[in-house]
């Protein structure tokens, strides 16, 4: 039996900023000697989309490539078809990650992912492989960005009712234009309802639109729910009131999603009030990993791995047995596991 760890140097979870140092070494224990080409260490980042569209029954799909080296750290240079000796074998690895590298991601039809790939070659026999993902987070600060910085705004109008319509004034605010996950999104609704009809709902949703580019320039777009405020306020007929509501921003990616050209992440509120009918529109916001500086004090930051996105990355972990071609044996899982950040 043949067991194969990797060890990230110098932090207690993977989790790097592009332009830094990925270092740490690989151990290989095993209990017979091994007959083998070489001990191959592979760095790759990679982002992925795929999918099949029934209505033109055919698949699209494209590739990016962020890194992608390989090192030979057994045996030493010029030799080759060596034993590998009964024991514990070290071998150490460092990669450099491109300064451009985009956040780690995980979407519906397509992914960013990074990892340090392990390959024993042995001749005439299915080769000894796998893999230990690590995740890129890099610094998308907020305070370089103008639109984070504009609290937004909505001005909407209507008409409510159906002998006698009556005009319905609502003014949607943000108490400002960016955010990080941890932060509290404050939200007034403003109403000024003339109608005969009184306010007996309202809810607000975080949406994130993800879009993916395939094969022939092709779009996938997924809308998901991250966070959602329903309740029923009291605004009666031919008054004036106001809705206030508070959402914690869970842990996503940031906006754009920069650095990957072939992803790209847009967040929005979304409300829906009902006076006599539904009224709706949204509030286009900034995520960010970097907070504004503003005078309100600090703010507790949830790392974009905590519980939630850890069982994400969990969930794809088939997609990862893909990535080591077929390589199903239990160190893989070993490796691949990611230990939720305790509260």
């Amino acid at each position: 039996m043949t067991k194969i760890d990797v060890h990230f140097s110098g932090r207690e979870k993977p989790i790097y900023k592009p332009g830094e140092k990925v270092e740490g070494e690989v151990t290989v224990d095993n209990a017979e000697k091994i007959k083998s080409k070489g001990i191959i260490i592979r760095f790759r980042g990679k982002s992925h989309n795929r999918w099949y569209d029934y209505g033109r029954r055919m698949y699209f799909e494209k590739k990016e490539f962020y890194a992608d080296n390989t090192v030979t750290v057994w045996p030493e240079a010029g030799k080759s078809d060596q034993s590998l000796d009964v024991g514990h074998h070290r071998f150490s690895f460092s990669f450099l990650l491109p300064e451009n590298a985009p956040c780690t991601f995980e979407g519906v039809v397509g992914w960013v992912r990074y990892g340090i790939y392990v390959t024993i070659d042995v001749p005439f026999r299915k080769d000894i492989k796998t893999l230990a993902c690590f995740h890129v987070l890099p610094k998308a600060d907020l305070n370089q960005d103008e639109r984070a910085k504009i609290p937004p705004k909505k001005e909407v109008e209507t008409e409510v009712g159906l002998l006698s319509p009556k005009p319905v004034k609502i003014l949607a605010l943000c108490n400002k234009g960016g955010y990080v996950p941890g932060e509290t999104i404050d939200i007034t609704l403003d109403i000024d309802n003339k109608s005969n009809d009184n306010l007996s709902m309202a809810k607000v949703w975080l949406e994130q639109k993800s879009k993916f580019t395939g094969t022939f320039n092709h779009k996938f777009v997924k809308k998901s729910n991250i966070a959602k405020l329903k309740e029923k306020p009291t605004i009666a007929s031919h008054s004036q009131g106001r809705w206030k509501a508070k959402i914690s921003v869970p842990s996503i990616p940031p906006s754009d999603l920069p650095g990957c050209s072939i992803i790209d992440l847009k967040f929005r509120l979304q409300f829906e009030v009902k006076i006599g009918k539904r009224i709706s529109f949204k509030l286009p916001i900034i995520i960010g990993t970097v907070p504004l500086d503003t005078r309100s004090g600090k703010v507790k930051i949830r790392s974009l791995y905590s519980d939630l996105y850890c069982h994400i990355l969990c969930i794809h972990l088939y997609y990862l047995i893909e990535e080591v071609e077929g390589c199903w044996h239990e160190k893989t899982f070993c490796l691949i596991n990611i230990i939720p950040r305790s509260q």
